[in-house]
């Protein structure tokens, strides 16, 4: 029964790396599109603005982590690339 358990946990968590890194992915993908459009490597505030716009989470108060809307997993924005700060 325990090494159920366990196989439960592990597959709980392959999903939520595997919703994470997904997430991660479309904003890189988005900050690439806008890198593109612009000619410019986007700021903090334009990944701000890609995550409330696109409805990817919520932007806490610290400034550099989100909530995902899906999972309501807390992501630094240093696992995100393709921005500097402002």
């Amino acid at each position: 029964m325990l090494q159920i358990s366990g196989s439960i946990q592990e597959a709980k968590d392959s999903k939520q790396e595997a919703e994470i890194e997904s997430l991660i992915e479309k904003i890189d993908a988005d900050l690439y599109t806008e890198k593109i459009k612009t000619g410019e490597t986007p700021t903090r505030s334009k990944l701000i603005e890609i995550i409330e716009n696109n409805d990817y989470g919520t932007v806490n108060e610290d400034g550099y982590s989100f909530t995902s809307k899906v999972g309501n997993y807390v992501i630094q924005f240093s696992e995100i690339i393709g921005w500097e700060e402002d």
